[in-house]
């Protein structure tokens, strides 16, 4: 089974193996309202108990890595936040300087203009050296849930002029871009990118209902599907493979990223797609307007339903 584990973390498994590895279990769980009644279905695709297995101690492996990742500010964003203060410093610096030399060579009256600078250069500092805004997202954290509700519960205690609005995904694992979630593995975990060709990188998996292999719409109705008509994922993961939620998750973090940085005043944390954002006012909904159109470009579209 080691052998086995390790040819498909390197995405190089016999065919055989591969074929048997890659089939996928359909099973469906109601989905209940507020009151407790059934609203829908939530479609699974539970993967072999292997491939749950090897895809399980991947993700066991990065439970350290993807909790700090989710959680704290991104080092482009840091670095970025790094080099913004050290241009403040050197303003100052350069403006100290120019006031020392102003001193000793002019009239008194002639040194408010360098003061001033001085002030300015101080002022710009200690804006400089405040920490940016980041959104984090708690589903790989230890108390996620909890966590999410003391921030959120904080902000109308340190900003209560702020609106807050709260966002959900509509099928995160069933709608989302591979190719962005291959974007994100080569972007923070590239060593990941083969285990991830091979279970997600074709429609090479086979969708399995009980003993029967799930057809197609195009295949008439009561005709056994076979290898070349069956069910076969091309989107998305399955949402009952281990590996499928940082695939789903690590791309939509990068897109609210990119929103965080365009709308710095907002506050945005998440678990998993479940987003809660908090702003002032009217600003609010206009940056929530487009964190919409931005995540559909993601393939993330919001579920309107439930925006509250």
């Amino acid at each position: 089974m080691y052998r086995v584990a390790c040819s498909v973390c390197r995405d190089q498994a016999h065919e055989r193996a591969r074929a048997a590895l890659l089939n996928v279990r359909s099973l469906t769980i109601d989905k209940l309202d507020d009151d407790g009644c059934k609203c829908g279905d939530r479609p699974l695709g539970m993967g072999e108990c292997e491939s749950r297995l090897i895809c399980g101690a991947a993700m066991q492996q990065e439970r350290a890595w993807m909790h700090n990742h989710f959680t704290t500010m991104l080092p482009e964003d840091k670095r970025r936040h790094e080099a913004t203060v050290l241009q403040a410093e050197e303003a100052l610096r350069q403006a100290r300087s120019e006031l020392e030399a102003a001193e000793s060579t002019l009239a008194a009256d002639q040194v408010a203009g360098y003061r001033a600078r001085v002030v300015f250069a101080e002022g710009a500092l200690e804006i400089a050296r405040r920490p940016p805004k980041f959104v984090t997202n708690w589903c790989f954290s230890p108390n996620g849930c909890a966590q999410v509700l003391r921030l959120v519960e904080g902000w109308p205690h340190t900003e209560p002029e702020n609106h807050t609005i709260s966002d959900d995904l509509e099928a995160m694992y069933q709608r989302g871009n591979r190719t962005k979630s291959f974007d994100f593995l080569r972007l923070r975990r590239p060593h990941w990118i083969p285990l991830a060709r091979f279970f997600h990188g074709d429609n090479s998996t086979r969708a399995w209902f009980r003993h029967d292999l799930i057809a197609t719409n195009d295949t008439p109705v009561g005709s056994p599907a076979s290898d070349d008509d069956c069910l076969r994922p091309s989107r998305g993961g399955n949402q009952g493979c281990p590996l499928a939620t940082l695939l789903k998750v690590g791309p939509y973090h990068e897109c609210l990223s990119e929103v965080q940085r365009e709308k710095p005043t907002m506050n945005m944390v998440c678990q998993a797609d479940d987003l809660t954002a908090n702003d002032a006012g009217d600003r609010l909904y206009d940056n929530f307007d487009y964190k919409r159109e931005k995540a559909e470009e993601w393939w993330h579209t919001s579920n309107l339903t439930k925006v509250k």
